[in-house]
């Protein structure tokens, strides 16, 4: 169950002060791109940049929160001989 939590949940990235943002899957899928209009009369490498810097955001935002759910999910499990930090307790 917290498994099919993770895959479902999204994460935003976002760049320029909100002009461009991202709506990622935690399957880094993007489901979509929203792009200010004010951006299209920009330089098209601007707007490329804007791009790229929302995507990356938004992979972050999803590591970030994929970490956390399965962090939650494993700290109920004591594995012997598993001391990785986080996990047991």
């Amino acid at each position: 169950i917290a498994i099919a939590a993770v895959t479902v949940a999204d994460g935003t990235g976002v760049a320029g002060g909100g002009m461009v943002e991202v709506i990622m899957t935690c399957r880094h899928d993007i489901r979509r791109v929203k792009i200010d209009d004010n951006l299209f009369s920009d330089d098209k490498e601007v707007l490329e940049d804007l791009v790229a810097a929302a995507v990356n955001d938004a992979v972050r935002r999803v590591e970030k929160t994929t970490q956390e759910k399965m962090g939650g999910l494993a700290a109920g499990m004591n594995i012997p001989g598993l001391n990785l930090p986080g996990l047991n307790g």
